[in-house]
């Protein structure tokens, strides 16, 4: 986790979460990038649904 921000609605929790993956999995000399994903949290009791936008 990168931070949890404020000023989500009440009830909810929202997190900027970062997950560092490698450029080339067949090549460990590439290097490696960071994707950025956001969080919008309400309940443990409430499915996960994720969702996409932006840039391919």
């Amino acid at each position: 986790m990168i931070e949890e921000r404020q000023g989500a609605e009440q009830g909810y929790r929202f997190f900027v979460l970062g997950l560092r993956q490698p450029a080339d999995h067949t090549d460990p000399s590439a290097g490696t990038f960071e994707q950025r994903l956001t969080l919008l949290h309400t309940s443990v009791d409430r499915p996960t649904v994720p969702g996409q936008r932006g840039r391919p």
